[in-house]
């Protein structure tokens, strides 16, 4: 049976069940980063996070929001990176409630070290495949990945800068 309320957007909407079916997959695994370092692709991505982001003062409610992490998960997963040297937690010294993340510097040499890697085997062809979408194409479909994700910028916290010293 032909279902048609999806019209022509049918193989896209194949595909991101797809995409969606194998990072769950994924999710259930641990890649390994550096020495006997482990971490699963969320615990990646918050060290890729604190790496980026590492001169902004937000505390761990708004990055957890940022990455859409439910905290009780990111709280997990900071004390998986802080137990392997990857980052380090701080007190705001402002409010004592707002605790800051840090990539330490094994962290950081622990993320450019496999980054070539993966961005070679793994988001080279993603990469070239969407190479002939001009910027504003591009900017559109992340638009609608965020609408369908039901990514209202107006309900996730703003980040904003945390003081730190």
């Amino acid at each position: 049976m032909e279902l048609k309320w999806m019209g022509r957007y049918r193989d896209l909407m194949a595909a991101l069940v797809f995409h969606v079916n194998m990072a769950a997959r994924a999710y259930r695994s641990e890649n390994h980063i550096v020495d006997d370092v482990y971490l699963s692709p969320q615990e990646w991505q918050v060290l890729e996070y604190l790496i980026e982001h590492d001169e902004d003062k937000t505390n761990m409610i708004q990055i957890s929001n940022h990455l859409g992490i439910p905290q009780s998960s990111f709280s997990k997963m900071t004390k998986t990176l802080c137990e392997k040297g990857l980052a380090q937690k701080f007190q705001s010294n402002f409010n004592r409630k707002d605790i800051l993340l840090r990539p330490t510097e094994y962290g950081v040499k622990a993320y450019f070290d496999r980054v070539e890697r993966i961005s070679r085997e793994r988001f080279a062809p993603l990469f070239e495949a969407l190479a002939g979408l001009s910027d504003e194409d591009l900017a559109a479909v992340t638009q609608a990945l965020r609408c369908f994700n039901r990514y209202d910028e107006n309900t996730v916290e703003e980040l904003r800068p945390v003081p730190f010293e």
